[in-house]
């Protein structure tokens, strides 16, 4: 349910924003996953963390104000686009705090391939309310579109149960890169200064955490699986 509640905002989203700017909101996760993780699970979050949270938060701030839309107070400014991928990373975010609790106890594939069915059960449904038969050029997308995203899980879950946290967490930062690259070679899109700036307090926010994280891991002689999981 999590997982296509994700997928379902991030998509709408994208109908109103530019790709860069739901990417840069999108980040918002990890911070949701710091300050959910202790009346979720019970884990212990330092006072570092939380003020990298609440400074995390501000960069959020900027980062929604920074799209465009009405004028007025904040809420009134507030695209709904953005508030549709903000919800998607919250999502995500409870998702990763579920996968924490099965990773050890399942294999990546078991764990993709159960979630991904429970998803199609879900949608199905949905679908069929509204269905639209695509075409053959929509019907390639749509496998691409599937076999890069499948892709892209499995090497989340192999990467964050294998590798250490303070080189992988630099690394999925890059995204921000690639799709300011593919929104302007695309769709000519071009972020906003204010936008980057956000997202450069996000992203600088989010590494402070998972460094902590990594530190008091390495205390306790453990590696955690997901950087964005306090220990």
């Amino acid at each position: 349910v999590l997982i296509m509640a994700t997928g379902y905002t991030f998509f709408e989203g994208l109908r109103y924003l530019p790709l860069v700017d739901c990417i840069a909101i999108a980040f918002a996760a990890p911070l949701f996953v710091t300050a959910l993780s202790g009346p979720l699970n019970g884990e212990q979050v330092g006072p570092r963390r939380w003020a990298a949270v609440g400074i995390g938060f501000v960069g959020v701030v900027i980062a929604l104000i920074a799209v465009p839309a009405g004028e007025g107070n904040f809420i009134s400014h507030l695209n709904f686009g953005a508030i549709l991928v903000l919800a998607s990373a919250l999502f995500y975010s409870l998702s990763l705090i579920t996968l924490r609790r099965v990773s050890g106890k399942d294999s990546s594939h078991n764990i993709l391939f159960h979630t991904s069915t429970a998803t199609l059960v879900i949608v199905c449904p949905l679908a069929a309310m509204n269905w639209a038969w695509p075409t053959g050029a929509g019907w390639a997308i749509l496998l691409l579109q599937g076999i890069t995203s499948a892709m892209a899980q499995l090497c989340m879950i192999k990467a964050f149960r294998s590798g250490e946290a303070s080189m992988l967490v630099p690394l999925e930062y890059t995204a921000l890169i690639w799709a300011t690259f593919f929104g302007w070679s695309i769709w000519a899109e071009i972020p906003t200064l204010q936008l980057l700036g956000g997202a450069a307090i996000i992203i600088a926010a989010n590494i402070y955490i998972a460094q902590r994280e990594v530190h008091h891991a390495r205390k306790k002689d453990v590696i955690p699986e997901n950087p964005v999981l306090p220990q």
